[in-house]
């Protein structure tokens, strides 16, 4: 699934993107300059969108890599990384209040991301997401979803889209939330994983 953009309450990534532009700008005077010693006269297409040009380089590995440095909940850009394959499980109210293992793969960079959860039963995946970084009930990633049956799930199983929530602790191990099904089903449950891989990521689309 591509990755969708996502809202943040955390005003740190304004910041760098004022550092990425003073970066281009010197990247690309440095560039000229080396040119000049060179005795290389750049071509006319060349020298104005240098500075573009060296903006996009920078953004690239902003957004894919050093955004998320230092630990999951602190990161260098201040969103919290939750970026990683998760294990764990899915208590529901439907049917008689099952609890079915599930995983979790959440991809993300600094400005997108995807949620997919897998259960024996279904996928679902995200659509549109808030991670908000400040303390309070809403800290977390909040996301919408539209979840699909797997082939050969039970019969009362249907398409449909919901909400739900996730909390990440502060050693970045774990995920604790829950989610509410749309009104066709009115179920709701409770989440919990524990990260399977190594160490938080961010990843590419």
């Amino acid at each position: 699934m591509p990755l969708h953009p996502y809202s943040t309450d955390v005003t740190r990534p304004r910041k760098a993107l004022l550092v990425l532009a003073v970066g281009a700008i010197l990247l690309a005077w440095g560039f000229g300059q080396v040119l000049s010693m060179l005795h290389v006269t750049a071509p006319w297409w060349l020298d104005t969108p240098a500075v573009f040009g060296f903006f996009g380089l920078l953004w690239q590995l902003y957004d894919r890599f050093l955004w998320c440095l230092g630990s999951a909940g602190s990161t260098l850009s201040g969103v919290p990384n939750f970026a990683g394959t998760w294990n764990g499980t899915v208590s529901s109210s439907f049917g008689h209040s099952r609890t079915y293992p599930a995983s979790l793969v959440i991809r993300q960079t600094s400005a997108r991301m995807v949620v997919e959860l897998r259960t024996p039963n279904s996928r679902s995946y995200s659509h549109l997401a808030m991670v908000c970084a400040s303390p309070g009930p809403d800290q977390g990633l909040q996301y919408l979803y539209a979840n699909r049956p797997n082939e050969g799930a039970e019969p009362a199983m249907q398409r449909h889209g919901g909400t739900a929530y996730l909390q990440l602790s502060r050693d970045g191990r774990t995920l604790i939330g829950g989610y509410q099904n749309d009104r066709f089903r009115s179920t709701h449950g409770t989440l919990h994983f524990v990260r399977g891989d190594s160490e938080p990521r961010g990843a590419v689309a």
